[in-house]
């Protein structure tokens, strides 16, 4: 993920879905700064490219 704001938030809230299995209902509560903090937590369990 490049610095600053992702470019698609829809990718953001899949990642987390992914990494945390949480339905996108409850991700839509979620400060943007929330977000990004769960998101760079999520990146870093699964980087991209990662399998």
């Amino acid at each position: 993920m490049a610095r600053g704001l992702p470019a698609d938030l829809h990718a953001v809230l899949a990642n987390l879905a992914q990494v945390w299995h949480w339905p996108p209902a409850d991700m839509w509560d979620m400060t943007l700064p929330e977000l990004l903090h769960w998101h760079a937590l999520a990146v870093e369990r699964n980087p991209p490219g990662a399998t």
